[in-house]
């Protein structure tokens, strides 16, 4: 009998991922089941076509009160199953208890990260390991309904025409195969867990001078003039400055086509194309200033995060500002470029 489970997984993009080898976990332990995923819109185009996914719904993040209505409409019209809501706060239990369910599974009741939703499920999972990262943490759903193959698979890879039109991007910034290459992944400077651009670029050159490495620089489209500053720095490689101009499939593309490249790699602080890039197989340097390594660190690379963890009190203490007095990034600043080229050295 084919039965219909529901993952309500809204936000944010990171986490959605993160919740993949979930899906793919009981895509193998019921291979006829229908599976139904419920997210925010920037997260369709990773959801659309995925192999353990067979239909996407989309809740609005932000939209009229008709079109919510609508969506709650068509949510409530949804039945299942078992529905799984690992999120487990206030919006996606609020979702969970619209969606018309036999089975409603959610975090445990010290798990939940507001405790009004802890009462939304009719069974939990077991406690969390405070330890373990949140894709086991994830799969602990698929543990709690029989599923025994556990690997870890979070079934993304672009397409045969994404991965070639990348390699042709590549190509036309004066970057061909198999030139090694190392992308920079740019948030808002003014974010306390972004490093310093003149350190991003100053890698970037290092590398060049050492093994020819090519740059990449890579942001949202919120944060184009951050990527255009750090590419203005990078003196000595040569920098394809592709600041805001990749959509998320392009992305994914861009980063599977380097992870066939030997030395190829991404730096990054804890965001979501971050774990795009690990979930495709590129090799990623991590900087993890104030957040947790061990939670939402770099699935299966780990060791490749750079974290100040036991050297300051506060860390991780998860925040966009520092808390420190007179300090505007105090974990931040006190990753080296050194450190960083140390850790690459190291090989994965």
């Amino acid at each position: 009998m084919r039965r219909r489970v529901a993952i309500v997984r809204l936000s944010a993009l990171g986490d959605v991922i993160h919740t993949m080898p979930l899906a793919m976990a009981l895509r193998r332990h019921r291979p006829r089941d229908e599976i139904v995923w419920i997210s925010q819109p920037e997260a369709r185009p990773l959801l659309d076509g995925h192999p353990a996914v067979d239909r996407v719904e989309i809740f609005p993040r932000r939209s009229s009160l008709r079109r919510i209505a609508g969506a709650l409409g068509r949510l409530r019209a949804l039945r299942a199953e078992q529905l799984l809501d690992p999120q487990g706060n206030l919006k996606s239990a609020s979702i969970s208890r619209v969606i018309r369910a036999k089975r409603r599974l959610g975090p445990h009741p010290d798990d939940v990260r507001e405790w009004p939703s802890r009462f939304a499920y009719d069974e939990h999972v077991a406690p969390y390991d405070p330890r373990s990262h949140v894709v086991d943490r994830y799969l602990s759903f698929a543990a709690h309904l029989g599923a025994e193959d556990l690997s870890v698979d979070f079934g993304l890879a672009p397409t045969d025409a994404e991965r070639a039109a990348a390699e042709k991007a590549l190509s036309e910034a004066g970057l061909p195969a198999p030139t090694p290459v190392i992308a920079l992944q740019v948030g808002s400077l003014a974010d306390a867990r972004q490093w310093r651009p003149d350190r991003m670029a100053a890698v970037a050159d290092a590398l060049s001078d050492r093994e020819g490495h090519g740059a990449v620089v890579v942001t949202g489209p919120a944060h184009v003039e951050d990527g255009r500053t750090v590419a203005g720095l990078v003196s000595r490689a040569r920098v394809w400055d592709a600041s805001g101009r990749l959509d998320l499939r392009e992305l994914l593309a861009l980063f599977a086509a380097l992870a066939e490249r030997r030395g190829s790699l991404l730096l990054s602080g804890d965001t979501a194309p971050l774990h795009l890039a690990s979930a495709v197989g590129l090799r990623v340097i991590g900087l993890y200033g104030s957040q947790p390594v061990g939670r939402t660190g770099p699935y299966g690379g780990e060791e490749d995060a750079i974290s100040l963890e036991g050297d300051l009190p506060c860390v991780p203490c998860r925040l966009r500002d520092c808390a420190l007095a007179g300090e505007s990034r105090a974990c931040m600043e006190r990753i080296g470029v050194e450190d960083v080229l140390a850790r690459i050295r190291r090989g994965p």
